[in-house]
């Protein structure tokens, strides 16, 4: 499988921290879309036609539902892809192979949703966050799987020095009946460590990924359970 979209995925994975380190007071537009407690809150849609009603999110192209922490806080879309520019940018070093790389990953990537610890005791690097995104891998060599996507992304954060590194083996996981692969990563931002868990199932050709970022890795365990609610249509890929 080839390298494409991997290194791009796991810069979308500093945006959540990026977000929770600009002010340990969230925005007013954070504020306005914190998760709601109540299931009879009204609908937001978004621009990849994804809802998210109260805490309950529903993605109608891949197919799969996901309960998100309630009374976290959903980062304004356009902070988000202010962030993904920056990162993106940061990552890429001027290196010609990563820059052509991230271009084109703009173009088959899903805008991804960043949710953060809506904690105002906390301060930036000590949220956490949930974030969801995919990526189109239709392109890639190689038979289509998590296991690679994620053994590819570790190879390439070492060739590049990439300040992500993924602790032991991608990990099969079986949630509410669906195959899904699992990698523990540790990354270097501004001087702060943060600690991530990635989930990544192949639908419809694209890698959609699920991850758990924050401070410490024992401190996302009890973020387990936004996995676990994690449902997919009975209807094929």
């Amino acid at each position: 499988m080839g390298i494409a979209p991997f290194h791009v995925s796991l810069s979308f994975a500093l945006v959540a921290t990026c977000l929770g380190q600009q002010s340990s007071s969230p925005s007013s537009g954070a504020q306005d879309k914190s998760i709601s407690n109540s299931e009879s809150s009204t609908k937001i849609v978004r621009s990849d036609g994804s809802t998210i009603t109260g805490s309950h999110y529903w993605n109608p192209y891949f197919g799969f539902s996901i309960e998100l922490p309630r009374g976290w806080m959903i980062a304004p879309q356009q902070e988000v892809e202010a962030m993904q520019k920056k990162n993106m940018k940061s990552l890429t070093k001027n290196d010609p192979e990563l820059v052509e790389e991230a271009a084109r990953a703009r173009m088959v990537s899903a805008p991804p949703l960043v949710v953060i610890e809506n904690d105002p005791s906390k301060e930036g690097f000590e949220r956490r966050g949930f974030e969801l995104l995919a990526s189109d891998v239709s392109g890639e060599a190689g038979p289509l799987s998590g296991d690679a996507f994620l053994k590819a992304a570790a190879q390439l954060m070492r060739e590049k020095s990439l300040p992500v590194e993924y602790l032991g083996v991608p990990e099969k996981v079986l949630i509410n009946g669906k195959t899904l692969w699992k990698a523990k990563l540790r990354e270097t931002t501004n001087g702060h460590v943060q600690y991530a868990r990635q989930y990544v199932a192949i639908v419809k050709k694209c890698a959609v990924q699920y991850l758990l970022v924050g401070p410490n890795d024992a401190g996302l365990e009890e973020l387990e359970s936004v996995i676990q609610t994690l449902h997919f249509s009975p209807s094929p890929n």
